[in-house]
């Protein structure tokens, strides 16, 4: 299966990301497909990342997310 791109949190600190992310992204998920999702669990924030040409920019969403969905193994 090919790599998506990858995530991480920021409990109570938002849905940014910092320097170091961006580069993260730029280092190893390089592909045009890849993005990259930080989320902030105490304001219940997402944030993406991806590619646009050869620079990385946050990407404008729209996430419905419904809880308890994933609760059964599929």
């Amino acid at each position: 299966l090919p790599t998506v791109g990858w995530y991480h949190s920021h409990p109570n600190g938002g849905a940014y990301f910092s320097t170091k992310d961006v580069q993260t992204q730029r280092e190893f998920f390089k592909a045009k497909h890849q993005v990259a999702m930080v989320y902030d669990p105490v304001h219940d924030k997402i944030g993406l990342l991806g590619w646009k040409g050869d620079d990385v920019v946050g990407i404008p969403t729209v996430l419905v997310i419904s809880r308890g969905v994933l609760d059964e193994p599929f």
